[in-house]
């Protein structure tokens, strides 16, 4: 008997006894569609709905051995659809967060680029060295600093939350700042 002309009961206990690769990929593909309308239906973008497919993938491979089948798996696998979903959603809005912090390294009154995709290209491209210069700094230096001048928060909060002296953050702040300074991948880019 082929996995193919298996019941999906049978696909499950298959893969639940045995790790059946082949009984996963039957599942999956009779699931496919399903799984495709409904990550389009939450996420409404083709590609973000792509690559959630993905993670649902995963997501089914690893649990599928918790199934239980108390609920049918199709309302199995909508929830996990629904579950990535929402994920997604959050990491884009704090992609979307994140990119919003940059633009405070930008120069006050500097065109953002948006409406212009060679402008948009080179402010991501800008973003990127950000990053990269921050990567250099140790923690908590690198927290310290992303802390007061991305997240505005207060000298006495930063110490608090990393556990060191106000004055100590003061003169990580001020190193850090210079260190970036003087970093020549991101020289001109930061404002001063």
């Amino acid at each position: 008997m082929s996995p193919s002309s298996k019941s999906e009961a049978e696909l499950v206990a298959l893969f639940h006894r045995s790790g059946d690769h082949q009984a996963f990929e039957e599942l999956a593909e009779r699931y496919l569609p399903l799984i495709r309308r409904t990550l389009f239906l939450k996420l409404r973008n083709r590609e973000e709905a792509d690559e959630a497919l993905q993670d649902v993938l995963i997501a089914l491979y690893r649990s599928l051995g918790n199934f239980s089948g108390r609920a049918s798996l199709s309302t199995w696998l909508f929830r996990i659809c629904c579950n990535v979903a929402v994920d997604s959603i959050r990491k884009k809005k704090r992609l979307e967060a994140k990119t919003a912090r940059l633009r405070l390294f930008s120069r006050d009154g500097e065109d953002t680029g948006e409406g212009d995709p060679h402008r948009a290209a080179e402010r991501n491209e800008e973003a990127s060295l950000v990053l990269a210069a921050l990567d250099t700094l140790g923690e908590p230096d690198r927290t310290i600093l992303y802390l007061r001048d991305g997240e505005g928060a207060s000298v006495a909060d930063i110490a608090k939350a990393v556990g060191i002296p106000e004055g100590t953050v003061k003169s990580k702040l001020s190193r850090s700042r210079e260190k970036l300074k003087n970093n020549p991948a991101v020289r001109g880019i930061l404002r001063p």
